[in-house]
């Protein structure tokens, strides 16, 4: 997945929907804004079916209480933090 993919993924599962015209403007312009949002990562995870639990396509499972999204949102981060750019992330999705 790109980084468009994903901003057009979560568009496509309803994250467009709570976010002013101002601040929608200004995440296409700064694409790391909806990376940060846990409503855009919910919206990519209807439209790919992350429903499940314990999901995370291969890489280890943070809580098994966090739904698939909640866990590569987390991974996100973890990958960030480790020195992985977002785009090398987004990729694995």
């Amino acid at each position: 997945m790109t980084i468009k993919d994903f901003i057009n993924k979560a568009i496509e599962g309803g994250w467009k929907d709570h976010i002013s015209n101002m601040e929608w403007k200004w995440a296409w312009e700064n694409a790391v804004t909806p990376f940060l949002d846990p409503k855009a990562w919910e919206a990519v995870g209807k439209v790919e079916g992350w429903n499940g639990q314990n999901g995370g396509y291969g890489r280890e499972t943070l809580c098994s209480w966090k739904s698939t999204w909640q866990q590569n949102m987390h991974q996100m981060i973890d990958a960030l933090v480790e020195g992985k750019t977002l785009e090398e992330f987004i990729e694995t999705l």
